[in-house]
């Protein structure tokens, strides 16, 4: 088995909703929302991190992760602050809505595996 970051990288896991699989996917599950990961980024002082989308994909309904990567505190605003640019200020609405979050997430990791729905989020902070 081959390690592809030493066991010390991460420091601290947080999750936002659950992280389903076949038998326990709740397909009218409201999920978490952009703002709330925002919160827990700003509340638990994460500037780098691990994510790890969970729930549906579109492209072929498997349930469980549905995308993941590296990426900064500010990349997850920045993703949040070009969408309010394109719709023309209605940032708390994108924000609060969890029906936004898979759209957001593709555009954040850029993802081949498109949520479809977003049942939760796993955050690990990153040293």
């Amino acid at each position: 088995m081959t390690k592809t970051h030493p066991s010390n990288f991460f420091e601290e896991e947080f999750a936002l909703g659950y992280c389903p699989n076949t038998e326990n996917y709740d397909p009218n599950f409201i999920g978490p929302t952009w703002d709330e990961l925002l919160d827990l980024l700003v509340k638990e002082k994460i500037k780098e991190l691990y994510i790890l989308f969970c729930g549906k994909a579109r492209s072929d309904g498997n349930i469980g992760g549905t995308g993941f990567g590296l990426v900064t505190q500010r990349d997850v605003q920045h993703v949040l602050i070009e969408e309010w640019n394109k719709v023309g200020g209605k940032i708390k609405d994108i924000s609060t809505d969890p029906d936004y979050t898979p759209y957001l997430a593709e555009k954040l990791l850029g993802l081949n595996v498109i949520p479809e729905h977003v049942t939760g989020i796993v955050v690990r902070k990153v040293r």
